[in-house]
């Protein structure tokens, strides 16, 4: 069995992550809206998010991020700041406006909102096919692989 993510609306499955943090935001947070950092994919599912929910979204990404990922973003009224330098020079810029500005950080990885939202992944999986004994999930930054395996693992320890 594939799990296609690639066909969800913005192209990956970083929106699923999104609107789970978006949605377990207090009510003064989603008005004073989120700052975050990307390379593109987590930038777009918090537009999409922050879109339906009514949540602005100032996204840092590095200069380097490619020309057609930056214009994806753009489409959904991110507030983008291309940032010069590396990813991690966007994270701590991004990290320092969460301080200024006293908005939440939501890391596309390193968060457990948004891992636990990756995790619908393998429990969609798991509802199609009950009888799944491996899955292989893909590992960049960590966010997808540990919401899927504690999502199928939270079902079934036997699972690999």
């Amino acid at each position: 069995m594939l799990k296609l993510e690639n066909q969800q609306l913005t192209g990956s499955f970083k929106v699923r992550g999104a609107f789970n943090k978006l949605l377990q935001l207090s009510d003064e947070e989603r008005l004073n809206g989120i700052v975050a950092a990307s390379s593109g994919n987590h930038a777009q599912g918090l537009g999409y998010a922050g879109n339906h929910l009514g949540v602005e979204a100032t996204v840092v990404v590095p200069s380097h991020t490619p020309r057609v990922k930056v214009e994806a973003i753009r489409r959904y009224g991110v507030d983008l700041i291309v940032h010069k330098g590396e990813y991690m020079d966007a994270e701590r810029l991004a990290r320092r406006m969460e301080r200024e500005q006293e908005k939440p950080f939501v890391s596309g990885y390193n968060d457990i909102q948004i891992i636990e939202g990756q995790g619908t992944i393998g429990l969609e999986m798991l509802g199609s096919d009950p009888e799944l004994e491996v899955i292989l999930v893909p590992a960049g930054g960590g966010g997808l692989i540990s919401g899927v395996g504690s999502a199928m693992k939270g079902v079934d320890k036997h699972i690999e």
